[in-house]
């Protein structure tokens, strides 16, 4: 869940459906609490959206939600701060953890860097993140009809493994626990969604509310498949493989 402003996580309406298929409340929460280490009694969510976790964080934590987006905010049923992931106005090591879901593939090279410096701030003791694990970004890719601009319509712009998560918190922090978890998703082979894309014209169709970051436009009429792109998705059933989405990490403050 992104913290940082666009129209798409402004509207009321995304958030109050947010978790349509159940899989944050059957599979996510019970799975980050399972990994909460025992010693944690305040936590901080940075990137809390509408509070799906927070708010059953807060049965048994003392937790904070942080997040930039108003209409989200006013559904968490703690304490909030309206801010951007990058620049929280908290004190240093204020928060036994740091607890962040879906935050980190929706930042900018920049966002990102400074954001995990934030994190490092503010964690007392550790630092637990979910994110989409070896996400195929392109398989989501839309081009908008009125500006032909091609883009990401989830607003990703990282796929994560264990080995780059690691790599943004090693100076200070060191891998605790990881595990894969969430629904089985099927991977794209990279070079039939090139030639589906190149040849086939055969893009993504958006869900709804989806806007292109270049020109606002949120028209996007359903796309139908061709020859090339049915090929294209009949090859890949055949020769890609299924994975757990989503992959959590716990990381721990090497000074302790």
């Amino acid at each position: 869940m992104s913290t940082h402003s666009n129209e798409h996580f402004s509207k009321d309406q995304i958030w109050n459906n947010y978790d349509a298929s159940g899989s944050i409340l059957d599979k996510k929460i019970p799975w980050v609490l399972k990994n909460i280490p025992s010693d944690v009694k305040t936590i901080i969510d940075i990137g809390c959206g509408n509070g799906l976790i927070t708010n059953t964080l807060s049965q048994q934590y003392n937790v904070v939600g942080a997040d930039m987006s108003e209409a989200a905010l006013k559904q968490v049923k703690c304490p909030t701060i309206q801010c951007s992931s990058d620049q929280i106005p908290v004190k240093n090591s204020s928060y036994d953890m740091v607890f962040s879901s879906q935050l980190l593939e929706h930042l900018t090279d920049r966002q990102l860097e400074d954001t995990v410096e934030e994190f490092k701030r503010l964690a007392q003791k550790y630092i637990l993140l979910t994110v989409p694990h070896q996400e195929f970004l392109k398989i989501c890719e839309a081009k908008c009809p009125n500006c032909q601009t091609v883009f990401n319509t989830n607003g990703h712009y990282h796929s994560f493994t264990l080995e780059n998560l690691k790599k943004l918190f090693i100076n200070d922090f060191e891998l605790h626990s990881h595990s894969l978890g969430g629904s089985m998703h099927k991977q794209y082979n990279s070079t039939l969604m090139s030639i589906r894309q190149k040849y086939g014209n055969r893009y993504y169709n958006p869900v709804k509310y989806t806007m292109c970051p270049h020109c606002k436009n949120d028209n996007f009429p359903p796309i139908k498949g061709n020859l090339v792109s049915k090929i294209c998705n009949g090859m890949n059933r055949i020769i890609s493989r299924q994975s757990p989405y989503w992959i959590l990490t716990l990381f721990k403050r090497t000074a302790l």
